[in-house]
């Protein structure tokens, strides 16, 4: 939710922050927010500390007031925040439950870095902090929540947790394990869970009601249909939608009927993106150009095309459909089908191989959201941080994930409650129950076989970062790259390797730049 430096000589006796270009500063240090519409930053000033509060701006009246800092009221504030609080020689943070912008840190001996958008620590990473554990886990899609990043000398502030930085250096404590409803119950009489489900919904997403134009992350599937719903009863503007269409298959123009029923009767001006115009990997990307950049997520130019047009529209705010497979899941012991086993990856170097771990060591505890909200906000949300737009995830709550956890099977398997609330509000039966529903394989495929190959034929012939660092067997995987270019489905995990090598390349300076030339 921030980016900033604090220095240890400026924290030696409190001081008076003050705002001035763009940002909060005293002597050497700053701190500065996102450009977005919807966080601000509020300062007390106490004789032997200084406390400065970022949070989410919201509108509902039963919340304290925006400026208050007393624990009770930040820790149930129904937004997300983030804390700093600053003594003689010592700062501490303390992040929000909802991991919307998280904070990565990293420190020298007198001074303390920190930001929401990892790049801008490049200056202090270096192949020689790679964190053998984390890299061999995004490798193996066996990333748990922590605090650990890919460098060693860089930590992500998870949601709850406080970090320390004193002149003996910087700490991360995790909080206590949020508590969670352990059994299904039954529905008394009488009760209705549809109208239940949509009063949650409805206050969660009235809560970030904005006079900012707001903007919708359509699919056209059961979750941002949903949500498409509640934000038309609540906000009285004009709203915009746009979304990745995944393919020009059948699939892809079921999913575009789908999304025009939605638009229809939510009112809603939808932008239908293309999706096979931006491929994972496409040469214009941010991939492509070779800026730095996180790992993020697998669809990113796609979604890049997304966030571009919400910003030309003027969007401030955009709400997403995240959290609706978390609310419908199943615990394990409720589950029919077995978990998904992981796929093969034979070109995992020594170094990968001997840190593979099946435990969760260095994972955070149980946290109050659903872990794969968090994880999936910290890959998704920078790109539209940056563009100056703020994400809101309004079926990602505490009182939402509580009232699914207690809801029985029946309502949960198949996301029935989410579909009956659908059913009522009037979408056709192919919005409802989608004979054909949208998934991004195709695209992954095409863009794996178009871009992804050649990238993988070039960064071979010119050395791999990390195949220098024994993280992958260079030799393996040129083969499974030759064999891939043979076979109608290619292994999706070449995606992760490819988006690690590049990603890594971006940060420490040597980019792997791509023209689309090269893959015509």
């Amino acid at each position: 939710m921030l980016a900033m430096q604090l220095h240890l000589a400026d924290l030696r006796s409190p001081g008076r922050w003050t705002y001035r270009n763009g940002r909060w500063e005293y002597g050497g240090s700053w701190i500065a927010t996102p450009p977005v519409a919807v966080l601000r930053v509020f300062v007390k000033h106490e004789p032997t500390a200084t406390t400065l509060l970022v949070r989410e701006l919201l509108t509902t009246s039963s919340t304290p007031p925006e400026d208050s800092l007393d624990q009770q009221e930040r820790t149930t504030w129904p937004g997300d925040y983030l804390r700093i609080h600053l003594t003689a020689n010592k700062a501490e943070l303390e992040a929000g439950l909802y991991g919307t912008a998280p904070v990565y840190l990293t420190a020298t001996d007198t001074a303390l870095y920190g930001s929401w958008w990892l790049p801008d620590l490049r200056h202090r990473l270096s192949a020689d902090d790679l964190c053998d554990r984390a890299v061999a886990r995004l490798l193996t899609r066996q990333q748990p929540y922590t605090t650990e990043t890919l460098f060693t000398q860089v930590w992500q502030l998870t949601e709850r947790a406080r970090a320390t930085f004193t002149t003996d250096g910087l700490t991360m404590t995790y909080p206590e394990p949020a508590t969670h409803v352990l059994r299904a119950r039954d529905i008394a009489a009488g009760v209705d869970v549809t109208a239940a489900f949509e009063a949650l919904l409805a206050d969660s997403t009235a809560t970030r009601r904005t006079r900012n134009p707001v903007g919708v992350e359509l699919s056209g599937g059961c979750d941002s249909a949903n949500v498409a719903l509640s934000v038309r009863e609540v906000h009285d503007g004009p709203l915009c939608s746009a979304g990745v269409i995944v393919d020009d298959t059948a699939m892809g123009r079921d999913q575009q009927r789908r999304r025009a029923s939605i638009a229809a009767l939510c009112g809603l001006v939808d932008e239908q993106i293309n999706g096979s115009a931006y491929a994972p990997f496409t040469p214009g990307g941010i991939r492509g150009r070779g800026e730095p950049h996180d790992v993020g997520e697998f669809y990113r130019e796609a979604f890049a095309a997304v966030g571009s047009h919400f910003a030309q529209c003027g969007v401030r705010v955009v709400f997403t459909g995240v959290g609706g497979d978390e609310l419908a899941a199943l615990r394990p012991n409720e589950a029919t089908l077995p978990p998904a086993r992981a796929e093969c990856i034979p070109w995992l170097g020594p170094r990968s191989r001997e840190t593979v771990v099946e435990d969760d060591g260095g994972a955070a505890p149980v946290t109050v959201l659903p872990r794969s909200v968090l994880t999936g906000s910290a890959v998704h949300n920078p790109d539209y941080l940056a563009a100056g737009m703020w994400p809101v995830a309004p079926l990602a709550t505490p009182a939402l994930v509580r009232f699914s956890q207690q809801l029985p099977v029946h309502l949960r398997r198949g996301k029935r409650f989410l579909r009956q609330r659908l059913h009522r509000a009037g979408l056709p039966q192919s919005v409802v129950h989608p004979r054909r529903p949208e998934n991004f394989l195709g695209l992954m495929q095409k863009g794996l076989r178009c871009h992804g190959l050649p990238l993988a034929r070039r960064l071979l012939q010119t050395g791999m970062l990390l195949a220098d660092t024994g993280h992958i067997d260079p030799a393996v995987f040129a083969a499974t790259v030759d064999d891939a270019s043979t076979r109608r489905h290619l292994p999706t995990m070449l995606c992760d390797t490819l988006m690690a090598e590049l990603s890594l390349r971006s940060l420490l300076g040597c980019p792997a730049s791509m023209s689309s030339r090269e893959f015509s």
